[in-house]
Parts: C-alpha cells; sequence; structure tokens
C-alpha cells in the first residue's frame, strides 16, 4: 500500500503543474467530488469533472494571474494531505492575493476522488488524522 500512496503524491504534484483546469481534471476520477468552506463566494458541492472546471472558474474569475502551488505533500495512504499555496491578482481591487489552503484528497481507483479544502491548518489536520 505505501508505494501505491507513494504514486498518489507524484498524480498529486503533477494534477497542480497542469497549465488548465480542464488538463488538471483529466487527471481526477470521472466522479472528482469537491467540498471547500462555506465561507468562500460560490461555494458548493461539486461532482464531476465538468462541474469541478465550472465551479472552479466562477470562484477564480476574479483574479488574474491565478496560480495554485503545491508546498507538501503527506502520504496518508488512500488519503493525501496537501498545503497548497494560493497567489494572483484582484481583477478589480488589484489587491495581490497570497494565501494559503489544505487539501485533503482521498483516492478511488487510483485516481484523486475527493478534495476537501480548508483555510484553518489545525482542522485541515484534524480532518486529515495529523496531529494539529
Amino acid at each position: 500500500m505505501r508505494a501505491m500512496s507513494h504514486e498518489n503524491v507524484r498524480v498529486l504534484r503533477e494534477l497542480y503543474r497542469q497549465r488548465t483546469l480542464a488538463d488538471a481534471a483529466e487527471l481526477m476520477h470521472p466522479r472528482v467530488e469537491m467540498s471547500q468552506p462555506s465561507a468562500l463566494p460560490y461555494t458548493d458541492e461539486y461532482h464531476g469533472r465538468e462541474e469541478l472546471v465550472r465551479g472552479t472558474r466562477l470562484a477564480l474569475e476574479a483574479y488574474e494571474g491565478f496560480r495554485f502551488s503545491a508546498e507538501e505533500a503527506v502520504d496518508l495512504g488512500e488519503r493525501v494531505f496537501m498545503r497548497v499555496r494560493l497567489t494572483g491578482h484582484g481583477k478589480t481591487s488589484g489587491i495581490d492575493l497570497d494565501q494559503t489552503a489544505y487539501h485533503l484528497w482521498t483516492f478511488r481507483d487510483g485516481m484523486p476522488w475527493r478534495c476537501e479544502v480548508f483555510f484553518d491548518e489545525d482542522a485541515a489536520r484534524q480532518a486529515a488524522g495529523l496531529r494539529p
């Protein structure tokens, strides 16, 4: 199982390097799910590649040059905990975004299937079964 989970980390690192959301979605399970904090605009549960891309685009349309950068990946077997840097420039506000998010991925059929998004590190680590 450990060899499989190292592969999961590799797949996620590749996913975060993709140029477009559609390219990233192709690396995900066809029935991918995303759960986001309710504090975000356009928060919803997204199911399937097309919905995930559509919902993520809605949330990101206020930014220019938005990027997800994977900074840490913790191998948890069939799950992977990731610390992700979010950067971009507000189109209207002119404010630069530089924020950390935490993604807890669960794999199904060897593909990223469910992503739970957190902005609170302690809550994210607790959900992952890690010590805060």
